[in-house]
């Protein structure tokens, strides 16, 4: 979800199962940019920025796995924006 401006917000995608979000923040050091709001009962796994400093100086197997993934992540949902950009400008 997205603010609108009015206050407001507005859906501009649905997630499914085992979805990871809030990625772009962690690499970014930025706010995150959406809002997600669960439309069924979720779990949510949680890792904070001080967790994910730790991964990166004290596992450098997994601090090496992490941003690879996330890139992953955002290169899909990039693709994603592109076409959904695609189909509006038609």
């Amino acid at each position: 979800m997205v603010p609108t401006g009015d206050g407001k917000l507005t859906r501009v995608r649905s997630l499914g199962r085992y979805t990871t979000v809030g990625e772009m923040g962690v690499v970014a050091y930025a706010p995150r940019s959406a809002t997600i709001q669960a439309e069924i009962a979720s779990v949510l796994y949680l890792l904070r920025a001080d967790a994910f400093e730790d991964i990166k100086q004290n596992h450098p197997a997994l601090s090496q796995k992490l941003p690879t993934y996330f890139v992953s992540v955002m290169a899909e949902r990039l693709a994603f924006a592109s076409r959904m950009i695609a189909v509006l400008r038609r």
